[in-house]
């Protein structure tokens, strides 16, 4: 299983950064699948596709689990969200492990070579195939609903304390009015001061020297990036 606290979220990207390995989840993603079946849904030697899983095996990516027949399937060990963040002045990469209990019982694998001959006709083997996507659409759509409450209980949490944030800085005593506006501003993200006039429609001239006054209280925190100058609270 997917360990989050101890993977590597840098080398996850250069694994899943390799086509072949995308479409092989993209093909477990669907259902469980064996070796050789992989080798000729994706056009590719079985000794490649042993390799791919291997490194997805490592990376806690995929699994596998022996049939009665002693074939070998392979399937998602984990579901993981990942998130990547990317602005002027930061790289985030993030990997939320989805551990939420759904609804129904666990999923277990089945081999379709087995069913197809207990079934023995396509219409019911097309109808548990029927089945088995409606179960999977389900459980996506409880994990997006999931995801957008964690989203909106963030969002939430991040509105609260600006807001109580925003209340301290107004309370702050001998500051201007632009001094607080600018305090506000810089307090989630340091910006240079050019992009603090445009931002803030001040000028250049009130920009500086709120700066200066800020700066020389201790309130904020010069950085100097590629020869150019940022503020920031912290």
């Amino acid at each position: 299983m997917l360990v989050m606290n101890t993977i590597d979220v840098s080398e996850l990207f250069d694994i899943l950064g390799n086509k072949t390995r995308r479409e092989i989840i993209k093909l477990l993603s669907n259902k469980p699948c064996y070796v050789t079946e992989i080798s000729d849904r994706l056009n590719i030697a079985p000794k490649a596709v042993i390799r791919h899983l291997k490194l997805l095996e490592d990376a806690g990516l995929v699994e596998y689990y022996n049939t009665d027949q002693n074939r070998k399937y392979f399937k998602i060990s984990s579901n993981i969200y990942l998130n990547m963040i990317i602005t002027a002045h930061r790289v985030g990469i993030n990997a939320v492990p989805l551990n939420i209990r759904l609804r129904g019982e666990e999923y277990i694998p089945f081999d379709l070579d087995i069913m197809a001959k207990v079934l023995e006709t396509d219409k019911r083997e097309n109808i548990l195939k029927i089945k088995y996507l409606t179960r999977e659409i389900n459980k996506s759509i409880e994990i997006e609903d999931y995801l957008n409450s964690t989203i909106h209980q963030i969002e939430s949490r991040i509105a609260s304390l600006e807001k109580e944030l925003y209340s301290y800085i107004e309370e702050i005593d001998g500051l201007m009015k632009e001094e607080k506006d600018i305090l506000k501003l810089i307090s989630n993200k340091e910006y240079a001061e050019e992009e603090i006039i445009d931002i803030l429609d001040l000028s250049p001239y009130t920009v500086e020297k709120s700066l200066n006054s800020l700066w020389t209280k201790g309130l904020i925190l010069k950085k100097i990036i590629n020869g150019e100058e940022f503020w920031s609270i912290i």
